[in-house]
């Protein structure tokens, strides 16, 4: 009996492990997909800095030249 008992017990530790694994894993992945989401976020964010540099930059040269010949 004590072996049949020591086996239950063994399958249900098991069972116990293998679902707090799974819930580890999902957390795990749902963290991976909001980083994943946050870094395309800035990627495209960094996608755009130079056109709004280049925009700053003529608009810049056009305050010069205004102010050269006011």
């Amino acid at each position: 009996m004590k072996v049949e008992s020591k086996k239950n017990q063994d399958q249900l530790d098991y069972k116990t492990l293998l679902a707090n694994a799974k819930q580890a894993l999902k957390v795990e992945y749902h963290k991976s997909a909001a980083l994943a989401s946050q870094l395309q976020s800035i990627k495209t964010q960094l996608e755009q800095v130079p056109a709004e540099n280049k925009t700053l930059r003529e608009s810049a040269y056009e305050d010069v030249i205004t102010a050269i010949f006011r």
